[in-house]
């Protein structure tokens, strides 16, 4: 099966950059 250990570091990177993203939305849309 798949193990945190095995995910290459770029994915992580996205995965990253998307919570960033959807986390900072709500504060760009209310300002």
């Amino acid at each position: 099966g798949l193990r945190l250990e095995r995910i290459p570091l770029f994915v992580w990177a996205v995965v990253i950059t998307v919570i960033l993203l959807l986390l900072s939305l709500p504060v760009l849309a209310g300002a």
